[in-house]
């Protein structure tokens, strides 16, 4: 399993991540101009199960 926290959902992350007694996995992020974001693991996903933790902005809900 690998499990991923976002930016702006890192503490949540890692209290998850402790509770379920595993680390958080690498990633970076990248914002673009345009508002488009980008994240990339730092680490092997092919064949597992990957969860990822993020917030919705304002923005995009309303």
């Amino acid at each position: 399993m690998r499990f991923f926290a976002l930016k702006g959902s890192e503490q949540l992350g890692a209290a998850a991540a402790r509770a379920l007694s595993i680390e958080l996995d690498p990633h970076e992020e990248r914002d673009f101009e345009d508002g488009e974001h980008k994240a990339r693991p730092l680490v092997s996903v092919r064949g597992k199960d990957v969860y990822v933790l993020g917030t919705m902005s304002k923005g995009a809900c309303g």
